[in-house]
């Protein structure tokens, strides 16, 4: 089994089918912030836990994306890579314009940055920083960093 401990954010709750139910502790407050510290266990192997937390679309809920589907979710787990969704085409636009002159996919209307990944070490760490959901329009800003911990 393996456990990960979350600060910050409680986005992973969900994250797979066998988890023991998660437990989360305000550690540190100020008018400037707070830090949160969640905990669950994972089990699996340390790979197959990696693997399932890299694929954000098996895990994360789509009441909580801007395009409504978890599918268009996906994480860059390098220094500088994205937690972004894919915001695809209206299913009429798309329809006209699914290939400009030059053959190029036209399908996707956009897209959302919802945290770049600032630090990663497969043994040790995930850490990622941004602005999820609606906090994006405000002047708020988060880290969430994932640590595995034998248990």
């Amino acid at each position: 089994m393996t456990a990960f401990p979350k600060l910050g954010v409680v986005a992973l709750i969900g994250v797979l089918s066998s988890v023991v139910p998660a437990q989360a502790d305000v550690v540190g407050q100020s008018q400037l912030g707070f830090v949160s510290r969640n905990a669950l266990i994972v089990a699996g192997s340390p790979a197959a836990v990696w693997k399932q937390l890299v694929t954000p679309s098996s895990w994360w809920s789509s009441d909580h994306t801007f395009s409504g589907d978890a599918a268009n979710l996906t994480l860059d787990p390098v220094a500088g890579g994205c937690f972004c969704e894919k915001l695809p085409a209206d299913q009429a636009s798309s329809a006209t314009s699914a290939k400009s002159s030059q053959g190029v996919n036209l399908a996707a209307r956009g897209g959302v940055e919802h945290m770049r990944v600032v630090y990663v070490d497969r043994a040790k760490a995930l850490r990622m920083v941004g602005s999820l959901g609606p906090l994006q329009s405000e002047a708020v800003t988060a880290t969430l960093t994932i640590t595995p911990q034998s248990g």
